[in-house]
């Protein structure tokens, strides 16, 4: 399927129930990594608009910062949407959107449990006894800020 072009707006891609996106009119992520340790919490302009997308890996919890028409295409696909409509919300919001960052991400950090089209079905990885909904499905708004590069931020492990 992958490789019939014409097929692909019509992929469904299974998102693993652990990740979530939060749009927010201020610097949630910068803020909480701040918080973390990670970054300067001085250097934090608390009134700058920032997307999460938050996933989890094993005992990790990651939060990266990502574009607002990122977090609109991811918050698409876990609602079940085909990759054209996600496509269509997301350059709705950027018209200009290039989805390989997010689907790069999604591969890298196991966020794809299957593919699903009309031509074929990829069987539907169960996420295991760990796995939970961090964050609601849906974006949070919908304006035109927070169009930065994606870049994780920080990881916290489980210690008991």
């Amino acid at each position: 399927m992958l490789a019939d072009e014409a097929s692909l707006p019509d992929l469904n891609l299974a998102i693993h129930p652990s990740l979530g996106v939060l749009a927010s009119t201020s610097a949630v992520v910068s803020l909480w990594a701040a918080h973390q340790g990670v970054g300067d919490l001085s250097a934090v302009n608390p009134e700058v608009p920032e997307t999460a997308l938050v996933l989890r890996d094993g005992l990790d919890v990651e939060v990266m910062q990502i574009p607002q028409a990122a977090g609109v295409f991811v918050a698409a696909l876990m609602r079940g949407e085909p990759l054209g409509a996600a496509m269509a919300s997301a350059q709705a919001v950027d018209a200009e959107f290039d989805p390989s960052l997010p689907l790069g991400l999604l591969v890298q950090k196991g966020g794809i449990t299957a593919l699903e089209g009309p031509k074929y079905s990829s069987p539907r990885r169960r996420p295991g006894p760990s796995s939970f909904n961090f964050l609601d499905s849906g974006v949070r708004r919908n304006d035109e800020s927070a169009k930065d590069q994606c870049f994780p931020l920080y990881s916290l492990r489980r210690t008991s």
